[in-house]
């Protein structure tokens, strides 16, 4: 595992940590930065407005991100996510909008993702860190 610079949270990895989960807590350990990107905060409380238990599940997640940093779109993340996006549609590997807005964002802070997603590692020059959920 790496043991220096900043980490992205993929929404599964971020799902994993409110849960507590050991293997989550895990990949985390030696970053100087993690963060949550505003992408997976949406989908996180997308999440939690479908959920049984939407009340609750507000408060895990309001508790997830007082301890990280949020990383927001801007005009350079923009610019980032066209190139990916071409890139990725010129070499025929395609992979899901939210997942390139993340890539984006992890390129334009030199950041690694922590991930279970296979697909993200066609995104060449990313550092993916696979977390197995």
């Amino acid at each position: 595992m790496k043991m220096a610079g900043n980490l992205i949270l993929n929404t599964n990895v971020a799902i994993a940590l409110i849960n507590r989960e050991q293997k989550a807590k895990d990949c985390i350990k030696g970053y100087d930065g993690i963060y949550i990107t505003s992408i997976v905060l949406g989908e996180l409380y997308f999440g939690a407005m479908r959920s049984a238990k939407m009340m609750d599940n507000l408060k895990r997640i309001q508790r997830l991100i007082a301890d990280l940093d949020t990383l927001d779109v801007n005009s350079g993340t923009s610019l980032v996510y066209g190139q990916l996006k071409e890139w990725l549609a010129v070499a025929g590997t395609p992979i899901p909008e939210n997942d390139i807005w993340i890539a984006a964002l992890a390129r334009q802070h030199e950041a690694d993702i922590a991930t279970p997603d296979k697909h993200s590692s066609f995104v060449d020059g990313l550092t993916i860190i696979r977390v197995e959920l």
